[in-house]
């Protein structure tokens, strides 16, 4: 999977990760790093501000022989913004054919090969089933929640969503977690 970080999130230890280039005489030798610019620890930044991940794309390849070039298989992400880097999608393997697979939100976004390199695949939708046919999904949480190989051409996906449901005259609204199973 490819991703991309948020400008404003730093890894480091120290809120300036290059060596001190300038003299300071109350800094000890052999402490290359600032913790800010007037040297007081009380005042040093958190090491991360934000740590939100930009999910693009998943990439497949596949290896017919040690001789010739991989096949790739790619699906863009829409617009999936993660608050750590987990795994967003997955694939399967069905009936000889690839398929690329990543959930956001309710909706479930497949991608068959086409075993053409000359036709472009389709990204195809489907929707998370509802257990009870009396409720109705109000909205769904984007995290926690994905989706997962299971073995042979099963995936499974999980979430948390509110449902409502009219119960005699009164309209009830819930939190469910699901696990919903996916065949291809």
């Amino acid at each position: 999977e490819m991703f991309g970080t948020a400008s404003n999130v730093t890894y480091f230890p120290y809120s300036n990760s290059s060596p001190n280039n300038y003299y300071n005489p109350y800094q000890s030798p052999g402490y290359p790093y600032r913790s800010n610019s007037y040297d007081n620890p009380s005042y040093s930044e958190p090491t991360v501000r934000n740590a939100e991940v930009k999910m693009i794309q998943s990439v497949l390849l596949r290896f017919k022989s040690t001789s010739s070039a991989p096949q790739g298989l790619s699906m863009k992400y829409e617009d999936m913004k993660r608050p750590a880097l987990d795994q967003t999608g997955d694939f399967v393997i069905a009936k000889d054919s690839a398929v690329l697979v990543y959930k956001k939100k309710a909706e479930i976004y497949y991608q068959p090969d086409s075993g053409d390199p000359q036709i472009r695949a389709t990204v195809s939708k489907a929707k998370t089933l509802v257990l009870n046919s009396a409720d109705v999904l109000k909205d769904e949480d984007e995290e926690p929640g994905g989706i997962r190989f299971w073995y042979s051409n099963h995936l499974y996906c999980w979430g948390y969503r509110r449902v409502t449901a009219k119960v005699g005259g009164d309209v009830q609204s819930r939190y469910v977690f699901y696990v919903n199973r996916l065949d291809f």
